[in-house]
């Protein structure tokens, strides 16, 4: 089912073009980190539980923290490898790598 918000009537209704996020600091000081917020309703909108998420620019990992928090699986891809350290160390800590056949 696709990520929706609940309209003033309660219809439900899709994201509109402009999203109001808090920022969120991370202390890694990745130079481009965006807040969680940013990530979950398009992945919500875009896999099923257990579907995979792939992120070609993986930076610290927020992106591979919200589809593990969400019950999906993650390939991350970067060219540094300080921020794919970093993402490991800190976002990505728990996250164990499941390589199982994809349905």
């Amino acid at each position: 089912m696709p990520y929706r918000l609940a309209g003033a009537d309660g219809k439900p209704r899709n994201k509109r073009t402009v999203w109001s996020l808090p920022t969120q600091p991370f202390p890694g000081a990745h130079f481009a980190t965006f807040p969680p917020a940013l990530v979950e309703p398009c992945i919500l909108a875009s896999t099923r539980r257990d579907g995979v998420v792939l992120d070609p620019f993986s930076g610290s990992g927020t992106t591979g923290m919200v589809a593990r928090d969400l019950g999906r699986r993650y390939v991350g891809v970067d060219l540094n490898a300080d921020y794919l350290k970093l993402s490991l160390d800190t976002r990505l800590q728990s996250a164990a790598l499941d390589l199982g056949a994809i349905a």
